[in-house]
């Protein structure tokens, strides 16, 4: 069976250059055979998707990749909901069902056209406005909330992600954010750069 597999960075990575050109771009193969990944520069790759329309194959490109390069972020598509939990626990950073966001997005049209007319506008819009995630600098001081200009006419504090994992939506301003945590906010990409700026200001 032939398996298409993408890994990012494949093109930009000079040591892939005897297996692809940046024309061809891909390599065809079993996407969980070592030698094909390893070929590919897996160690060096920074992610993976493992997206056949088989939840098993998906499941051993995971296991294969993970062992691989423990550091890789992987991105799954699971066709089955059970399925789900098993390519998480096999090391999947993140696992999309297609039929089960499409069922929510069918809903949501439904129950909040407004909303999904809002998203799907933002996307299509020549305004370049995106929901954004910024990471925090390891050496950032602790600083509050209120301390930070994490509001512009580009940009806008939508929540935080916090190191744990947990998420702060809307944070109040004695909310602390330290390195580690990521900035959620909507922004164009002047009010994303302006942001980083501003956090590498902090640091000074």
């Amino acid at each position: 069976m032939i398996l298409i597999f993408l890994i990012l960075r494949l093109l930009f990575n000079p040591k892939t250059t005897k297996h692809a050109t940046l024309e061809q771009g891909y390599l065809h193969g079993d996407a969980s055979d070592d030698d094909l990944l390893e070929a590919a520069d897996i160690e060096d790759a920074r992610g993976l998707f493992a997206v056949t329309g088989d939840d098993s194959r998906n499941l051993m490109i995971i296991i294969t990749a993970r062992q691989l390069n423990p550091n890789l972020r992987i991105v799954a598509r699971a066709q089955e909901l059970r399925n789900v939990e098993k390519m998480t626990k096999a090391g999947a950073d993140t696992v999309i069902s297609p039929d089960f966001t499409g069922g929510i997005r069918l809903a949501s049209a439904m129950v909040r056209p407004h909303v999904v007319g809002f998203l799907d506008e933002m996307i299509r819009s020549d305004k370049n406005v995106r929901v954004e995630e910024v990471p925090v600098p390891a050496n950032f001081p602790p600083t509050r909330v209120g301390d930070l200009r994490l509001r512009s006419p580009d940009y806008i504090l939508l929540a935080l992600r916090e190191e744990d994992g947990a998420w702060v939506f809307n944070p109040k301003v004695d909310h602390v954010i330290q390195a580690g945590n990521t900035i959620i906010a909507m922004a164009n990409p002047s009010g994303r750069a302006q942001l980083k700026a501003h956090l590498i200001e902090k640091m000074s």
